[in-house]
């Protein structure tokens, strides 16, 4: 006992009963019989004839059961075949069970008259429930008896109905779930502790929040139970017990600001509930609840008001058309992408992506690994064109070297593709990091910055078969910086602050202006501010900024006043089998068509979670064209 009470202890401390997602903010109450403003109301329920545990209403005399031993049932009439079911859950015509016995999920939709079986589960079944994010395939959960939670892509027009994204861990205790689609948010009950709100998109980092915990420490009167969603209400039954709680939800913003005690009423006395759903008939709130006590299923009405629907901005999202292979370091490994544009072939283009704990690896368009170059820790890379070697015209790429405090230059053969180290520049800076590169009828340059804010400025020189490098300037920023893209048409320099923006300097080192902030992190550019590229259009430019605080991406003007144009993240291709991006560091776009894959050009962004399956992180690569199409440009 003394230990259940410190470990409630530590998570009342930990979390400080705030949550980002829910406005019914718990607090502690000095009295568990304390557990609401006024006193719970009590809700009358009739008896339904139905002895099966869980059930959704279609219309008034229409059930779907999960049962003991016709699987799912419509009416007397079985939909899926015999076995014994027992959890379950249902999205329009979408209704999705397990066969307890043979630990196989069981999906059935309504309309298409259609029933598919999974591959039979590695474990034990305590719950699930669906989740469909916008413009994607359904997605699943399921908990299993080894305190994870694993998320799936659920296809039933595919032979493999299940694949498996990514798992989480769960605390103990743990058999409810409900997502809202609407704020990519899955609530889980730990039935003695309280409910917790996870981020249910597998791009989002893995953390919880406290919805509210069991009295004494939070609002919740007993055990959390069933979770069910009406629009923006949050319902919580309380499993053997006969209480019923209701929260607003809605998003972060929103939420923080509201801090309203949950609504909540109480059944018969003696009812020991086990399963719960809710849901909209006409204006009404019903729901169903199934009594331990009795063995019965009961039906009744919540008197819930201020029902609204969960106001949310559109998403734009994109998917990728192909991801490279994963990098061979583990942990934060892939950085910076830089592509280079065959002027031969333009299928034949690579892309050069760094992993910042071993070197440079360089991928074909359908992100196969070329080549693997073990330089050391490589942080950023970018790529110009027509440099002198050797008596030869090659192109060239520069990255920085964070082992050497160095430029590390390599030489890129124009009709092969081939990639090979040439030389390493020492800079003046003490930890460089982010890096890019410029090319004018002057010369080529590299930018290198440091994490102290500095930046220097070198000059790309050929002689004796070699490259070497002079430094021409140096200029600093406030604070932390890392990615930079150079406008070579316009003498235009863009680097960004992380915690900042966007500032803006010359290319030219001659009478530079000092850097102007031209781009500050707001709404819709969250810190920190890291990869940036330039789209070069034919009527219209854009400056392209990883927005890694909120795993998205930003496009503006890349013409003063540089307004902000959309922003968008990248989902996931389940048809491909192909994740999305999130945490994204470096990124590179060109405008170049590349073959019918790409025809307006090419985005290739780092991905930070390499789901579906976890591996080693890597990149991913989206046509243009789907973004232009989805922001309408």
């Amino acid at each position: 006992m003394k230990a259940h009470q410190t470990k409630l202890k530590m998570l009342f401390t930990a979390t400080a009963i705030s949550s980002a997602f829910i406005s019914g903010c718990a607090s502690y109450s000095e009295s568990p019989d304390n557990i609401s403003a006024s006193t719970p109301s009590s809700l009358e329920v009739h008896t339904t004839g139905i002895t099966s545990e869980t059930g959704w209403q279609l219309h008034s005399q229409s059930w779907i059961l999960t049962t003991s031993n016709n699987g799912l049932t419509l009416g007397n009439k079985s939909l899926t075949g015999n076995f014994r079911a027992e959890y379950g859950d249902q999205r329009g015509d979408l209704v999705v069970t397990v066969n307890d016995s043979a630990k196989i999920l069981v999906a059935h939709h309504l309309g298409k008259q259609q029933t598919v079986s999974s591959q039979p589960l590695s474990f034990a079944v305590e719950g699930l429930c669906l989740y469909q994010p916008d413009n994607q395939t359904t997605q699943l959960f399921i908990l299993g008896d080894d305190h994870l939670a694993r998320q799936y892509v659920l296809d039933i027009d595919n032979k493999n109905v299940l694949t498996e994204i990514r798992t989480l861990p769960l605390p103990p205790e743990t058999e409810n779930c409900v997502v809202s689609d609407d704020l990519n948010t899955l609530y889980v009950s730990e039935e003695s502790i309280g409910v917790w709100a996870y981020a249910a998109s597998a791009e989002a980092p893995y953390s919880r929040t406290a919805v509210d915990l069991v009295a004494p420490y939070g609002k919740l009167p007993e055990n959390a139970g069933a979770l069910s969603l009406v629009g923006n209400q949050l319902i919580v039954a309380s499993t053997g017990e006969r209480y019923i709680s209701s929260y607003t939800i809605g998003p972060a913003s929103a939420a923080a600001s509201q801090h309203t005690v949950p609504k909540q009423w109480v059944l018969n006395d003696g009812f020991e509930i086990e399963t719960f759903r809710a849901w909209t008939s006409g204006e009404e709130v019903h729901f169903s609840a199934f009594d331990d006590a009795s063995g019965e299923l009961y039906q009744g009405i919540l008197p819930l008001t201020g029902i609204s629907p969960i106001d949310v901005p559109v998403t734009h999202s994109v998917t990728p058309t192909a991801e490279t292979s994963r990098v061979i370091s583990a942990g934060d490994a892939a950085d910076d992408p830089a592509i280079w544009v065959n002027s031969n072939g333009a299928e034949a283009s690579l892309i050069l992506g760094t992993d910042k704990q071993y070197g440079l690896d360089v991928y074909d368009l359908t992100g196969k690994l070329k080549q693997r170059l073990d330089n050391g820790r490589l942080n950023n890379v970018d790529v110009r064109y027509n440099q002198e070697l050797a008596g030869k015209v090659v192109d060239i790429a520069a990255a920085s070297h964070r082992d050497l405090s160095a430029i590390s230059l390599f030489a890129i053969d124009q009709t092969s593709g081939h990639v090979s180290w040439v030389s390493d520049i020492k800079t003046q800076l003490d930890d460089v990091y982010g890096l890019c590169m410029a090319q004018t009828n002057q010369g080529t340059y590299v930018f290198i910055n440091d994490q102290d804010g500095r930046y220097e400025q070198y000059k790309i020189i050929t002689e004796n078969d070699i490259w070497s490098a002079k430094r021409i300037r140096e200029f600093a920023l406030p604070s932390q910086p890392e990615g930079c893209v150079a406008d070579d048409k316009n003498n235009r320099l863009f680097v960004g602050e992380e915690a900042a923006g966007v500032w803006l300097t010359s290319i030219s080192a001659d009478n530079a202006p000092d850097p102007k902030l031209i781009i500050e992190v707001d709404d819709n550019l969250v810190a920190d501010v890291e990869g940036m590229s330039i789209y070069h259009g034919t009527e219209t430019s854009y400056l392209v900024v990883s927005s890694q605080g909120d795993d998205s991406y930003v496009l503006y003007s890349s013409e003063a006043p540089y307004e902000y144009v959309g922003r968008f993240n990248i989902a996931m291709n389940a048809a491909a089998g192909i994740d999305g991006a999130s945490e994204t560091d470096g990124l590179d776009v060109t405008s170049a068509a590349l073959g019918s894959n790409y025809p307006d050009g090419l985005l290739v962004v780092q991905d930070g979670r390499n789901v579906m399956p976890a591996e080693n992180q890597n990149y991913k690569l989206v046509s243009w064209s789907d973004i232009a199409r989805e922001l309408k440009l």
